[in-house]
């Protein structure tokens, strides 16, 4: 969870759409499943038999036990890639935007963009797949040291991109409110 400013709201959570989940345990089952398919067309091919006769039960363990870690690191791959898309968030605030991006296991990224400091938010979608099932990416320029702010792979991204200029709007007109309230527009 996020620790949020003093009268800050939390309006706002994101995430990257289902597909890319879906998508990463296809790609681990598809890994999972080379050795057994090596097997299998092994079986038919008359000089793999003869290897496997000739070296005995040491080739035999020896090619299962490669199985096995193969089997060990495409589980690894599996978690390690559910992690970071559970834990990949972005989140929009009535003050700020905030990225929060999970690199790997141990190593986390933030990055906040305040929402007065944003010049223009735009979204994209790339490919059948992405509008379809209406996902992409959301893009925030700033005018500042970082000028680009994306979002990718994001779920909803028209939906979340009128939120955020909603919510620039409101900020906006708290900042010119108070100025001509001060005296000083």
């Amino acid at each position: 969870m996020i620790k949020l400013e003093e009268g800050e709201n939390l309006i706002l959570e994101g995430r990257k759409h289902w597909f890319i989940a879906f998508t990463n345990i296809v790609g681990f089952f598809l890994s999972a499943i080379i050795p057994l398919v090596i097997f299998i067309l092994a079986e038919k091919w008359e000089f793999t038999k003869e290897i496997i006769n000739a070296g005995g039960t040491d080739l035999a363990n020896m090619v299962y036990f490669i199985c096995f870690l193969w089997a060990l690191f495409m589980w690894i791959f599996l978690f390690v890639n559910l992690t970071k898309y559970y834990l990949d968030v972005w989140y929009v605030t009535n003050k700020r935007l905030i990225d929060v991006d999970q690199r790997m296991l141990f190593h986390r990224d933030e990055a906040v963009l305040r929402l007065e400091n944003i010049q223009d938010v735009a979204t994209g979608a790339k490919g059948i797949i992405q509008t379809l099932l209406g996902f992409g990416n959301i893009r925030a320029q700033t005018a500042g040291e970082r000028r680009e702010f994306i979002m990718r792979d994001i779920a909803n991204p028209e939906r979340i991109r009128e939120v955020i200029i909603l919510e620039q709007g409101k900020v906006k007109d708290k900042t010119i409110s108070v100025k001509v309230e001060e005296g000083s527009l």
